[in-house]
């Protein structure tokens, strides 16, 4: 998804920041890219606070605060809980929760100084209120983007009147590419791209699902 959003979001005129732990596939989503050169890699570990703390300082002495943000960052791992190792079991939380908190912490304030952007969080459409079913993936993924949505639905409370959005979304579950039933990363990334760069995107909240 990290990598659909940026293309979409260079394609929309954005300047763009891709942010992940491997150097190697960043350069590469980079080098895909229509407008490489508008767009900077960052190999940065969300779970490690003070990574994301100088990077946030960097970009803000840099650019100043950011028009928008997206946490994407996750960790999959299907089957029982008591049948996955404690490795698997930290990755998925951190990643989810910690990554999200620290993202928040870091670049939220020079949003809230600004009086203007957006923070969009993605948690999955099996943890929205009539949406998915919790039996199709595992309790610690489920946990981690129940983490992330009441993160944002909280941060919104704190944030309200400051002029900072704060957004949830809960995709499907998506693939590379499109097949029945199943919706590519493209697609599940566009409306994300519109909340971004539309004046009028307003949703606080926004459920994607095939069809």
């Amino acid at each position: 998804m990290g990598a659909a959003l940026a293309a979409q979001l260079v394609q929309a005129g954005a300047e763009v920041v891709l942010v992940g732990r491997r150097a190697p596939h960043l350069a590469r989503v980079q080098a895909a890219l229509a407008l490489p050169a508008r767009a900077e890699v960052a190999a940065v570990d969300v779970e490690d606070w003070p990574a994301v703390s100088q990077l946030a300082h960097r970009l803000h002495q840099q650019a100043g605060a950011f028009d928008g943000i997206v946490h994407a960052a996750g960790h999959f791992a299907s089957g029982p809980l008591l049948e996955m190792d404690p490795a698997t079991v930290s990755a998925i939380l951190n990643t989810a929760v910690l990554g999200a908190h620290w993202v928040a912490k870091a670049f939220l304030p020079a949003m809230r100084a600004r009086r203007a952007g957006t923070l969009v969080l993605v948690a999955a459409a099996a943890v929205a209120p009539g949406h998915g079913d919790p039996a199709e993936t595992s309790v610690p993924y489920l946990a981690a983007k129940s983490g992330v949505a009441v993160l944002g639905r909280t941060l919104a409370a704190e944030m309200a009147g400051t002029g900072v959005r704060i957004a949830v979304v809960f995709p499907p579950t998506f693939e590379e590419v499109a097949r029945p039933g199943i919706l590519s990363a493209s697609e599940v990334a566009a409306p994300i791209v519109a909340m971004l760069t539309s004046a009028a995107a307003s949703a606080s909240e926004l459920v994607i699902a095939p069809g």
